[in-house]
């Protein structure tokens, strides 16, 4: 069976023991980070997609941002200025009458202050999606020169764009379709969207479906060489927590085009905690691996479901060990835990999607959870009663069964935390 794991890659220290990892999982995808228009890739693993997001691109350069000045006065700000995307997007999902239709039908009235508004996006977003294909497009031939084949390459552009204030779907669908024609000229192909977990938003309405209707000019513009990207996170809680919202945002995608999900895992963000990772699962290193490992094998389970998956990215390896430091996938446990599903993968046949997401000899559930947590083992009982359900609607009774059993030896041990309070 494929392999779906990826790699998510910000090369701040150049390992060849993390190169040699890489390759030893056979990603799919392998996303990197760059930061400057040359770019070496001749130790990207074998076989794999590579998506290449040139970090000064993606930011347009530093014209990026929001700021409450151009919101209307009903609208509760901020608690604090300056916040970064990811901070923001946390701030607006906290507070629903922030969502999408309040903003852009104030940012479509009256363009905020320059800070605020990347100007050439908002001016001209043809022009500016033609420029960043060229720019893109000129790192590729660079690459194809050293004999990198461009039919492997990807170029993602805008990422997480801000689509709830300053980039609103209608202006970013133009930008975006501007960019997938131009690069269609130039002979490269495109990882567009890249959005936001969450969104596209919903109007702010309680259980409506998101709304895709503004980015038809974009998927119409795609070809078959493209693909759509997405990022998609959830808490400590797992994959279920928020589905369809936060994780599994693919699945009430209505367009019949292939989806990469090039970024994914815990991000704290969705609970207010912005910057905190899988780091912040509670126990040791081997348990904290444990779970996250369990949570994405869940996930891929679902993911497998959908043909238009290539591959998912669990954000991130290496990195400057600060901003993103509890996020990190190269630690020992975890790399292991990876290494093992992998190769577990790769030994199955093409057929289900209705294998079981935990290979044998792995607990159902890890049953090696710290002390004196019992809001924690409470809500991994409810995580896996849902997990029970929704094996037992796919006939997998298998799998349900050993879930049902391990989860009332998770009960016992819930039952005798509580009797010692």
């Amino acid at each position: 069976m494929k392999v779906l794991l990826g790699v998510h890659h910000i090369p701040m220290h150049q390992t060849g023991e993390h190169y040699a990892w890489f390759n030893q999982i056979t990603p799919p995808i392998y996303k990197v980070v760059v930061t400057g228009t040359d770019v070496d890739l001749t130790q990207a693993p074998s076989g794999a997609k590579i998506v290449i997001r040139y970090h000064q691109l993606s930011e347009n350069f530093g014209h990026r941002g929001a700021d409450d000045a151009f919101l209307p006065p009903s609208v509760p700000r901020a608690p604090t200025v300056g916040l970064k995307p990811r901070e923001l997007t946390t701030f607006l999902r906290d507070y629903p009458v922030r969502r999408q239709v309040v903003l852009e039908q104030n940012i479509q009235k009256q363009y905020p202050a320059p800070r605020a508004l990347t100007l050439d996006l908002a001016t001209n977003a043809t022009q500016c999606g033609k420029q960043h294909a060229e720019i893109n497009a000129a790192i590729g031939q660079k690459l194809a020169s050293n004999g990198i084949n461009l039919n492997n390459l990807y170029f993602e552009y805008l990422n997480e764009p801000q689509l709830w204030s300053v980039e609103p779907p209608g202006l970013y669908a133009i930008y975006a379709t501007a960019v997938l024609e131009r690069a269609h000229q130039l002979g490269i192909r495109t990882l567009i969207g890249n959005f936001g977990v969450g969104w596209p938003g919903n109007g702010g309405v309680q259980d409506a479906p998101p709304i895709w209707a503004p980015f038809l000019p974009m998927i119409q513009a795609m070809n078959s060489n493209d693909a759509l990207g997405l990022h998609e996170y959830c808490g400590l809680s797992g994959h279920t927590s928020g589905w369809k919202w936060l994780m599994g945002r693919y699945v009430q995608c209505p367009y019949q085009v292939p989806i990469i999900v090039s970024e994914c895992g815990i991000d704290r963000g969705v609970e207010g905690r912005s910057g905190h990772g899988w780091f912040d699962l509670p126990g040791s290193m081997d348990q904290k691996a444990g779970v996250y490992m369990d949570i994405l094998r869940a996930y891929e389970f679902e993911l497998r479901k959908d043909l238009r998956i290539l591959g998912y990215t669990p954000f991130t390896s290496d990195g400057d060990g600060s901003d993103w430091a509890s996020f990190e996938v190269l630690v020992p446990q975890l790399m292991s835990l990876m290494s093992q599903h992998a190769a577990w993968v790769r030994e199955q046949p093409e057929t289900a999607p209705d294998l079981p997401p935990v290979p044998p000899g792995l607990a159902h559930l890890p049953e090696n959870e710290p002390e004196g947590t019992a809001a924690f083992l409470a809500d991994k009982v409810r995580w896996w009663l849902e997990e029970y359900a929704r094996q037992r609607e796919a006939n997998n009774t298998a799998r349900a069964n050993a879930i049902m059993y391990s989860l009332i030896k998770l009960l016992y041990r819930l039952e005798r935390l509580l009797k010692q309070v």
